[in-house]
C-alpha cells in the first residue's frame, strides 16, 4: 500500500501494525539519509482499522457539505487525524474528508471494538456519515471477518445512506437546545409554553 512515492490515506494502519513512522522515514530519505531498515526488519503486530469521516449528506447521494461546524469533539484514547474545532468552517474547495479515526488491537475483534467505542464518542453538529459507520462493524460482518470485497463496499454505502434516512429530526432540535443551554453567554433560565405546562431549562453552572 505504501509502494508509490506518496503516502496513502491509509498509512496510519501500516504505522499501527509496524510501529514505524512513515512520514518521518520519508522526510529522512528526502533529506538524503539512508532508509536504515530492510524489508526483513519490518514486523507486524496486531490488527488496525481506519475509517474516513467525511462531511457528506449520506441521505442525499453523499453530497459534500460545507459550512460552520457548530460542535466538534473527537474521542480520546484512539488515533484521530483532523484539523477541526468547534466553530471552524468547512470550505467547499477541497475533498470532503474531515477526519480519520484509526484503531489498533491485538486481534481484529479488539481493533473493531475500540473503533466502535471511538465512533460512539465523537460529537458533531454537521451532516456527515458517522452515524452509519458503527453499523458496518458487527462481529458477524464480512468486513470484520476479513472477507471484504467490492460487494461489501457497495453494501456499506447503502447501509450508511439508510442510517442517514432514519435519523429523526428531533435530534437536531435536541442538539440546538443543548448548544443553547451550554452557551456561557446565554441567560441562566428560559421557559417555553408546552401542552401541560412550561418547559424550563436551567443552564449548567
Amino acid at each position: 500500500m505504501e509502494m508509490n512515492t506518496r503516502l496513502q490515506v491509509e498509512h496510519p494502519v501500516t504505522e499501527a501494525i509496524t510501529g514505524l513512522d512513515l512520514v518521518e522515514l520519508q522526510l529522512r530519505v528526502a533529506s538524503g539519509e539512508p532508509l536504515g531498515l530492510r524489508q526483513e526488519d519490518v514486523k507486524f503486530s496486531g490488527h488496525a482499522i481506519e475509517v474516513r469521516l467525511c462531511s457528506e449528506d449520506a441521505g442525499h447521494d453523499f453530497m459534500p457539505q460545507s459550512g460552520r461546524m457548530a460542535l466538534w469533539q473527537m474521542p480520546d484514547g484512539i488515533r484521530v487525524e483532523h484539523a477541526l474545532q468547534s466553530g471552524a468552517e468547512i470550505p467547499p474547495f477541497y475533498d470532503s474528508m474531515i477526519a480519520k479515526i484509526i484503531s489498533h488491537g491485538a486481534d481484529r475483534n479488539e481493533a473493531r471494538s475500540r473503533l466502535i467505542c471511538g465512533l460512539e464518542q465523537t460529537a458533531r453538529l454537521r451532516r456527515h456519515h458517522q452515524p452509519g459507520l458503527s453499523d458496518l462493524l458487527p462481529a458477524s460482518s464480512r468486513l470484520c471477518q476479513g472477507r471484504g470485497d467490492d460487494g461489501v463496499h457497495r453494501q456499506a454505502s447503502r447501509r450508511i445512506a439508510g442510517a442517514a434516512d432514519k435519523r429523526p429530526d428531533d435530534e437536531a432540535a435536541l442538539a440546538a437546545l443543548l448548544l443553547y443551554v451550554t452557551d456561557p453567554h446565554a441567560p441562566p433560565w428560559r421557559s417555553w409554553p408546552i401542552a401541560g405546562g412550561d418547559l424550563s431549562v436551567r443552564r449548567p453552572d
